[in-house]
């Protein structure tokens, strides 16, 4: 098994306390209190750890810095504002708390991926709750990546009547179901990216296997004692149980950690047309609102006008089922490099176990 990344999440802590004291410099008077309360957790953490031997989840610092600053720096101005949501983050400064966003995000992955090779050393003293991937970090960065893609998106001019133009209208966030939906595809997004980095770790394991096998010319002591180094990734522990080493029976558990994922991330792509559906809704009820009518005489109202609201139903409908479309394309494209790698493990289990009995068929 590799070494945890230890010194690549002090980095990404250092970092992260970077941006926070950038943040601070900018706004002094809330940094107080964020300071402060980063303090007073320290502490109870610190004697929560002397009294119980407990210990805090290591993200909990990210989130009681990230939280309440995002809330005031860029949640609660997007939300409260009549403005779209593009035009009051180009009037933000909001540099510092996507940095700190992507920083603590990584900050978070990390330590869960810690917490869960360190369930294969001792799945007895693991902690209790672990994951492959982290929701935290999706979260986190799914944040940065909407502030920047709301700051990419050009505030003036109309959009046309084509798709590219609609949907650009749509990333300009007229209402706050339209930042939902943009916020809710960059975490699944962010999800999807981090199973393929967990494929090329795959991949990278693939290669060691390979060059191991290869190097031992035939000799399955050899051939074990090569497998048997593999880190723990799923290619390694699928190598493991075929070729029925020590520790093959967390083939298993790792599936049903994957399996955990994969569904957040199947049930979260049906939130976007659902959320869709609710702009759907928005926008007929400010149609109906609108239309004139009257107990008696001829009302001179403009129904074109009335019926504006109904721009919010397709763009978050159009918007909805564009992010799920395509998160879904790349998500099968992922599932589908998984399941061919898997494939070329059992192939290249199939030569080893093979080999003595071709050789003896051949002759010495």
């Amino acid at each position: 098994m590799p070494n945890r990344p230890s010194w690549r999440l002090t980095a990404y802590g250092i970092a992260f306390a970077g941006a926070l004291f950038c943040d601070l410099l900018l706004h002094p008077v809330q940094g107080i209190s964020i300071v402060a309360l980063l303090g007073a957790i320290g502490v109870a953490a610190t004697l929560i750890r002397v009294t119980t031997a407990l210990r805090l989840p290591t993200g909990l610092a990210v989130w009681t810095a990230l939280l309440p600053l995002g809330l005031d720096r860029a949640i609660l101005p997007i939300a409260t504002s009549v403005r779209p949501a593009a035009e009051v983050v180009h009037g933000l400064t909001l540099w510092p708390i996507c940095l700190m966003a992507v920083f603590g995000s990584r900050v978070l992955a990390l330590s869960t991926r810690s917490n869960y090779l360190a369930r294969w050393d001792d799945p007895v003293r693991a902690p209790v709750a672990v994951a492959e991937q982290s929701l935290g970090a999706a979260l986190a960065f799914g944040f940065a990546l909407t502030i920047a893609l709301l700051a990419l998106v050009p505030i003036d001019g109309a959009g046309s009547d084509r798709p590219q133009g609609i949907l650009v209208a749509a990333l300009r966030g007229t209402t706050v179901i339209h930042v939902l939906i943009v916020y809710a595809a960059c975490v699944v997004a962010t999800l999807v990216a981090d199973g393929f980095a967990l494929l090329a770790a795959d991949w990278r394991t693939l290669v060691l296997a390979r060059r191991g096998i290869r190097m031992a010319q035939g000799d399955r002591a050899r051939i074990d004692a090569a497998v048997d180094r593999l880190p723990n990734t799923r290619i390694g522990l699928l190598f493991k149980t075929e070729l029925g080493r020590d520790g093959a029976d967390d083939w298993a558990a790792h599936q049903q950690f994957r399996e955990a994922s994969r569904l957040f991330i199947r049930r979260s792509l049906t939130l976007l047309p659902l959320l869709g559906f609710l702009g759907t809704v928005v926008g007929l009820s400010a149609a109906v609102a609108d239309l004139p009518f009257g107990t008696g005489g001829v009302q001179s109202g403009d129904l074109g006008a009335s019926l504006r609201g109904l721009a919010v139903k397709f763009e978050t409908t159009f918007l909805g089922l564009v992010g799920s479309a395509v998160l879904g394309a790349v998500l099968s494209l992922l599932e589908r490099l998984e399941a061919e790698t898997a494939a070329g493990v059992l192939q290249i289990v199939g030569r080893v176990t093979a080999a003595p009995t071709a050789r003896g068929r051949a002759g010495p």
